[in-house]
């Protein structure tokens, strides 16, 4: 496996040209350069930082990310960072991983409004990518109640207020319960199945939160509302099954030629 760490100037500097003229979303990136020479002049200095070598493999990772047709990007926020000052201090992480017939490569990076942090970058075989994406995510154990499933429209909320359940026990209730209490984070995975600067609507959603004093739940939306609560092994498989499905669909969009 490759992997290398850059300030997010320097990542800048390796990531643009005629291929790539913005910084790959979920992650964020503001120059501390205020005229182009300067930051041309900087992209010299880092270029010159590797050898030959080093540079093919920069240039695989970023080809990977490229041509990629297939990639799952993942937005979150967890209070229970290592400097974390308490509750409202929540601090972002984005990830962004795609892959080929034969590599696949993770881009992650923490920070918050203000502050960007350094770009981690990691190149790996192709079907490892699942498990490495949930890494990626800071971990929260899962939580102690039981899966529950709802339909969209038990949730919204009743015109007929006159009648009332007085159980306080209605979906929109129970619903509300479990996944309306105090939370340490939570984020969205997102599965895209596009160029990597194409806008694209995602075929796949997924949303975790992970409810203080108690733990780490997904909702996952279709034509019900099912939450549960989830473990690595749980996300692993969410992604692997996405993956999967998308790679079926994209075989049979390019058949084989003789």
């Amino acid at each position: 496996m490759a992997e290398w760490t850059w300030d997010p100037d320097d990542f800048a500097a390796l990531w643009y040209g005629d291929a790539h003229d913005r910084i790959p979303g979920p992650l964020r990136y503001t120059s501390r350069f205020a005229f182009r020479d300067d930051f041309a002049a900087h992209r010299t200095a880092v270029w010159q930082r590797y050898s030959a070598d080093e540079r093919d493999e920069i240039a695989a990772a970023f080809r990977t990310l490229g041509d990629s047709d297939l990639r799952i990007e993942i937005l979150g926020g967890t209070c229970k960072h290592k400097n974390s000052t308490g509750p409202d201090d929540i601090r972002e992480y984005r990830i962004l991983g795609a892959r080929d017939s034969y590599r696949a490569v993770i881009l992650s990076q923490a920070g918050n409004q203000t502050e960007h942090g350094p770009i981690r970058a990691r190149m790996f075989p192709a079907d490892q990518l699942p498990a490495r994406l949930v890494n990626a995510i800071p971990p929260c154990t899962p939580g102690a109640e039981r899966p529950a499933t709802f339909h969209p429209h038990d949730l919204t909320p009743r015109r007929d207020t006159y009648l009332q359940d007085n159980a306080r026990n209605t979906p929109r209730e129970q619903y509300q319960r479990l996944l309306g209490r105090p939370v340490d984070g939570g984020g969205t995975a997102v599965l895209l199945t596009a160029p990597l600067h194409t806008r694209a609507k995602p075929t796949k959603v997924l949303q975790w939160h992970d409810i203080s004093d108690d733990g780490r739940y997904t909702e996952h939306r279709t034509d019900h509302i099912t939450v549960r609560p989830t473990t690595p092994t749980d996300l692993t498989t969410h992604f692997t099954t996405w993956i999967n499905q998308a790679l079926e669909r994209l075989a049979a969009t390019h058949p084989e030629s003789w």
